[in-house]
């Protein structure tokens, strides 16, 4: 029988009581699933000066639990021994994982500071649990103004709340711009396995058609290093070399996949 673990909340509300000048640390609760968006998550973290002593990531090396520790009872002392700013990672895969929803109820019944970053595809309408949906969140499948915005906002927070030095607003913008378009990246990468759902899914549109196909073959295999896309009173045409598709042959007409 699989046994899972849980924080005892009891205990970790009593020893929390014990100090109100506990040591503040920033912990991200995610899954290990969104692995290549927290990577760019901490990178933009350290950019403003937090580090692994300020931060607790259990996915990234050197802000992760230590071997020598139970990740269960190492996790629980960190709610019980410091001032924890909790960052929930939201996405599909979040909600699917227990250790997530374990970090979620110690910060709720804790009523610890905390933010939610939403990954692309995830939506305000799928947030549930100890999580306030009418909360402002960073939703990173906005607009890109709209995630400046709420970036700032955060950085702001932080900077507070950890009483850091505030980097130069070129400085910061700079990283918040390579975090952004690395956001931008990894949501455009399609990487769907068989049974699992991305969090977006890359979709061709139109679909190849057979005859569209057929020409692609044909201009990777001839000799001509020239394609030119012609519009004339016949339509689309696609012109390799000195053969013309999709005017004169029958077989090869209506090929509508290289219009705009």
């Amino acid at each position: 029988m699989k046994v899972t673990k849980t924080f005892s909340i009891k205990k970790i509300i009593s020893r929390s009581k014990a100090s109100d000048h506990r040591k503040k640390k920033l912990f991200i609760s995610h899954s290990q699933k969104d692995l290549d968006y927290i990577k760019a998550l901490v990178k933009l973290l350290e950019s403003i000066g937090l580090n692994t002593e300020n931060v607790v990531c259990s996915s990234i090396p050197g802000y992760n639990v230590p071997l020598s520790k139970d990740i269960y009872n190492w996790l629980q002392e960190q709610f019980q021994e410091y001032d924890l700013y909790v960052l929930f990672v939201l996405s599909d895969y979040f909600y699917a994982s227990a250790a997530c929803l374990n970090e979620m109820g110690a910060a709720w019944v804790l009523r610890s500071t905390y933010a939610s970053v939403l990954l692309p595809g995830f939506q305000f309408d799928k947030m549930k649990g100890a999580i306030n949906p009418d909360r402002i969140a960073i939703n990173l499948g906005a607009e890109r103004e709209d995630i400046n915005h709420l970036l700032n906002e955060f950085e702001e927070e932080l900077v507070t709340f950890f009483e850091l030095n505030p980097s130069k607003t070129s400085v910061w913008e700079r990283h918040r711009n390579e975090f952004v378009n690395k956001v931008r990246e990894l949501k455009n990468r399609e990487y769907t396995k068989e049974g699992t759902s991305a969090h977006v899914k890359m979709k061709l549109e139109p679909a190849l058609t057979k005859d569209a196909i057929w020409i692609l073959l044909y201009a990777a295999t001839s000799v001509s290093k020239s394609l030119s896309v012609l519009n004339n009173s016949s339509g689309v045409v696609v012109q390799i070399g000195d053969k013309t598709f999709g005017q004169n042959d029958s077989k090869e007409k209506n090929v509508r996949i290289w219009k705009a």
